[in-house]
């Protein structure tokens, strides 16, 4: 009988054997890694109070494990508890004995049990997931531009580097940003510190008037072989409060084409291709009639609603639009027995309450759970749904009411790796 706990001190090699094994591309296998791994993870496991470790047992035998999160959202405007997982990982021996499977159910079930709304992880592969229940959240753009593409808005005057002694000021900047987007997550305490752990990230910052308004991390990548003056900035992060921050730091990578040759960086922004002079990248590559590739695209962060009856319980006093409808839930779960799939909604002008299953609805709702989760937070409207025929409805007049009351302003965008 498969049994899931919290992995001891004493087993956390072997957990890094499994890990090292399971995660090849890792260099986990080379001498003194998995060493240096291992404790790594007994400092993860002691100090830090938001994340644990939990393995699969069989006869006292560690045949798997993963890595859980305790996480803060915004959602919708509102801060919820999110549960997340990662370094998911299986005994090569044990392969295809549901190992994984076990363990997510776990994870979910310890999401309820901690009052958690939605589940978070990054998929290994996107199908095995979307059977369990999670949905895609928003797409990830990678953009590799020469630094010429950004504008020069004309100042960069208030740019500075930024250290230690500028800790507190970053982590307001940042919160301050998180309130201000649906989907970004609270960083810990440890996060923070790691800015300030890596000798080759450059922190930047513009400073307004004694306040942070903006901030960046980057590295410089080699650009050439044979050339060492040539090299690209890759930036990690890009954090901004203000439209003045972030032309000034747009001024700033302008100013760098005398020696870099690409920017590449990461969002989940949709329009921000349009700031630029030439977003084209660095491929040359043209698709029919006339479009200039600009990026590459990639689907990661899936979310889960833990259970859909309880999420709307929770967060009663959001709106939703102003949807003024009684709605009736029947969302397909395989997976997980213990969450709530059949379930009445009342909303008025916009605000949600759950009623009584036998109280006449206006329509009803069949979906699944991943479509749920993606529609409920905001990476895909009902009216798309509806199109690509993955749900029904049983009063179609409905559905342009419906889809703009579960509609976001903007998609969530996360910048939290775990």
């Amino acid at each position: 009988m498969l049994e899931i706990k919290k992995i001891p001190e004493e087993d956390l090699e072997a957990f890094a054997h499994i890990v090292s094994r399971a995660y090849p591309a890792i260099p986990l296998l080379e001498n003194g890694a998995v060493e240096k791994f291992t404790k790594a993870l007994r400092t993860i496991q002691l100090e830090r109070e938001d994340t644990n470790f939990y393995g699969a047992y069989e006869n006292g035998l560690l045949k798997g494990g993963m890595r859980l999160y305790d996480f803060i959202m915004n959602f919708r405007g509102k801060k919820i508890k999110v549960g997340g997982v990662g370094m998911v990982a299986v005994d090569l021996l044990y392969k295809k004995e549901k190992i994984a499977k076990n363990l997510i159910q776990f994870f979910l079930e310890w999401c309820r049990d901690e009052e958690k709304l939605f589940a978070l992880l990054y998929p290994f592969r996107p199908d095995f997931y979307k059977q369990m229940g999670f949905g895609f959240g928003t797409r990830m753009e990678q953009f590799k531009l020469t630094p010429k593409a950004f504008p020069n808005r004309g100042s960069k005057k208030h740019v500075r580097y930024l250290t230690k002694d500028d800790g507190k000021a970053i982590k307001d900047c940042y919160e301050t940003f998180t309130k201000t987007r649906h989907g970004m997550i609270e960083k810990t305490p440890f996060e923070y510190k790691r800015y300030f752990m890596r000798s080759d990230l450059v922190l930047i910052g513009v400073e307004v008037d004694g306040k942070l308004e903006g901030y960046a991390t980057f590295t410089f990548k080699k650009a050439h072989e044979n050339n060492t003056n040539l090299n690209d900035i890759h930036i990690d992060e890009f954090i901004y409060r203000t439209p003045q921050a972030l032309n000034e730091m747009f001024t700033f990578f302008h100013s760098q084409h005398d020696q870099i040759r690409r920017i590449v960086f990461n969002t989940q922004d949709e329009s921000f291709y349009q700031v630029f002079n030439d977003p084209r990248s660095d491929t040359d590559n043209m698709i029919p009639h006339v479009y200039h590739e600009t990026s590459i695209s990639a689907v990661g962060l899936m979310y889960r609603a833990v259970n859909p009856k309880i999420l709307f319980n929770k967060v009663g006093d959001l709106r939703f639009g102003e949807l003024s409808s009684t709605v009736k839930f029947e969302i397909e779960d395989t997976f997980d027995a213990n969450a709530q799939t059949s379930f009445t909604v009342q909303f008025e002008q916009g605000q949600p309450k759950i009623v009584n299953s036998n109280q006449t609805a206006d329509v009803t709702l069949k979906m699944t759970m991943a479509d749920f989760s993606s529609m409920i937070m905001g990476t895909v409207t009902l009216e798309k749904l509806y199109e690509f025929g993955c749900i029904s409805l049983s009063n179609l007049d409905a559905l342009v009411e419906l889809s703009n009351g579960f509609r976001t302003n903007h998609k969530p965008i996360c910048n939290t790796g775990f």
